[in-house]
């Protein structure tokens, strides 16, 4: 067995979930933008727009670099421009080599706390991604700005950190709402609606300033105007990760290579936004055992949590894949 293998390793697998019965019965997003993610944009685009946010500054857990790849064979122009949410902002022209890659570090450009890179590409092709130093966790950049945003598994425990990065990449203001769907229900604290996002600004909202003292904490971001760029990052037990969430519920859901090493901690995360029970089987596949599945009734409003591991029904064997309906 590799020595990694061995350490503790936190992983949070995080779905959101509605009862069957009423997801088709959900308002539709009618100011939605064309949306495409970064790790598709075209190479025969005549410019590309990226944008990268949940990175901070080295005392708020998750300091680290947005990498950009060129996978065209062409050379590209690259209008980064920095924004933090104190309002502190820089921009730069970096020249981008065919089939070529470059890191910047958003803290070396602006100060504050957290951190969002845009970035105007001349021409198509270009990914970016944002890395935690050390590589702990990683996210895509996106290429577009989202009107509905689901993010299940926050923790606001004592000794934990949990904040949505919301950036405004428009050129006018946006509004949003957040609700938050725990153990304990619905809730919709009054500083959490109505709040704006300023033209190319930044918003650092922490959870934890209105739910306290919570884990397995579920948001529900509705932006009543314009469009938004959401990052959640969770810091917990000196484990940091990013949440990319969703755009859309789910109602069902694949996992692949799902640890199940002793030691390891692996869970999926749910909440039910609608106002009936919803009930959640998870099938698991590992190797040649033949192992009854998972079952959990989440209650309305509500959240809930299936472990993985560590679970004396599913054997210590490496990786497993997760079905999960």
């Amino acid at each position: 067995m590799p020595r990694s293998s061995r350490v503790p390793l936190l992983v949070v697998l995080a779905v959101i979930l509605g009862a069957i019965a009423t997801i088709s019965t959900l308002d539709k997003v009618s100011n939605t933008p064309a949306s495409s993610g970064s790790l598709t944009s075209s190479k025969n685009a005549e410019s590309t727009a990226l944008y990268c946010t949940g990175l901070t500054d080295a005392r708020h857990h998750a300091p680290g670099h947005v990498t950009f790849l060129n996978t065209s064979n062409s050379k590209r122009t690259l209008n980064v421009q920095v924004v933090s949410n104190t309002g502190s902002r820089a921009s730069k022209t970096i020249e981008l080599a065919a089939d070529g890659s470059l890191s910047i570090q958003p803290q070396s450009f602006a100060s504050g706390n957290y951190f969002a890179v845009a970035v105007q590409v001349s021409g198509g092709g270009v990914v970016g991604e944002e890395v935690a130093n050390g590589g702990v966790t990683q996210t895509p950049c996106t290429s577009a700005g989202v009107t509905d945003w689901y993010g299940a598994g926050f923790n606001t425990s004592v000794g934990s950190s949990a904040i949505l990065n919301i950036y405004n990449p428009t050129a006018t203001p946006a509004v949003f709402n957040a609700s938050i769907y725990g153990p304990g229900g619905f809730s919709a604290p009054a500083p959490f609606q109505g709040m704006a996002v300023s033209a190319h600004s930044l918003v650092a909202l922490n959870l934890g300033a209105q739910i306290v003292n919570t884990d397995n904490v579920g948001v529900h971001v509705k932006v009543l105007r314009g469009s938004i760029d959401i990052v959640g990052t969770q810091a917990t037990n000196l484990v940091t990760s990013f949440n990319s969430g969703s755009t859309q519920m789910s109602k069902s859901i694949w996992f692949p290579r799902v640890t199940t090493v002793s030691g390891a901690l692996a869970q999926l995360r749910i909440f039910n936004m609608s106002n009936l029970p919803a009930n959640v089987n998870a099938q698991v596949s590992l190797g040649s055992f033949k192992i009854a599945p998972e079952s959990l009734t989440v209650a309305p409003y509500s959240s809930g949590v299936v472990i993985i591991t560590p679970n004396s029904a599913i054997p210590a064997a490496g990786y497993a894949t997760v079905t999960l309906t």
